[in-house]
């Protein structure tokens, strides 16, 4: 889903003509899907910061969903060895 979502951001702004108006109705829809997807605390940061990257021409290289997906699995892997080793000595 993260990359589907990123690769529509970058879609849009190829169609001539109309995808600067359609990345203006996508920016919102965008962040609230991000909100959604990521949780109060990470998705709301990553929302606003998603809405801001998806009206301002030339940003929409950077793959927001994508790399707040990589950062959470991360975290989880981290999380999940940290209980499967609570003390290393």
């Amino acid at each position: 889903m993260c990359l589907v979502m990123d690769i529509l951001g970058c879609v849009f702004v190829m169609i001539p003509l109309i995808g600067p108006v359609i990345e203006m109705l996508f920016a919102p829809i965008s962040a609230i899907i991000y909100f959604r997807m990521f949780g109060v605390r990470r998705g709301l940061f990553g929302g606003i910061f998603n809405f801001v990257e998806e009206l301002i021409p030339g940003l929409d290289f950077i793959p927001t969903f994508t790399i707040s997906w990589f950062v959470r699995y991360v975290n989880q892997k981290k999380e999940s060895m940290a209980v499967i080793r609570p003390y290393s000595r």
